[in-house]
């Protein structure tokens, strides 16, 4: 599994950094891509990290809960079929196979569950944190 990381919070992105430093790649080898923002442009599968409900990596994190959903994660864009381009036109029948892997990944990814209540509570608990990380890291 090779990850890029680009994440617009510089906290998120240095502890992505330091939890996934084995897994770090260059965003042309990397496999997908971490971020906390959807990007224009980007050719890879996009492994979102926010407070949103249909998140793939939950936040807060801990490293456990990270390693998990990333296996969730790279377990479902590995279940997308390989499809070769043949003059960049594809098949129908390619079309409608990728469009009915998607509808699947949709559907396990779909958490629309998850209590608003515990999102508020989530969203405060990292507020909180990244605060905290700033006045340690400003009185070193």
């Amino acid at each position: 599994m090779k990850i890029n990381i680009s994440c617009k919070s510089p906290i998120l992105q240095k502890t992505l950094d330091l939890y996934l430093k084995n897994y770090v790649s260059s965003y042309d080898n990397c496999d997908f891509v971490i971020s906390d923002v959807i990007f224009d442009g980007i050719n890879k599968p996009i492994c979102l990290a926010t407070f949103r409900a249909d998140s793939d990596i939950r936040r807060p994190m801990h490293k456990e809960s990270l390693f998990d959903d990333l296996s969730i994660f790279y377990k479902n864009i590995n279940k997308l079929p390989k499809i070769e381009k043949t003059n960049n036109v594809l098949d129908i029948s390619e079309l409608t196979s990728l469009r009915k892997s998607l509808d699947s990944i949709n559907e396990l990814n779909n958490k629309s569950d998850i209590d608003p209540l515990k999102e508020q509570i989530d969203n405060i608990f990292a507020d909180f944190a990244d605060k905290l990380y700033d006045v340690l890291k400003k009185n070193k």
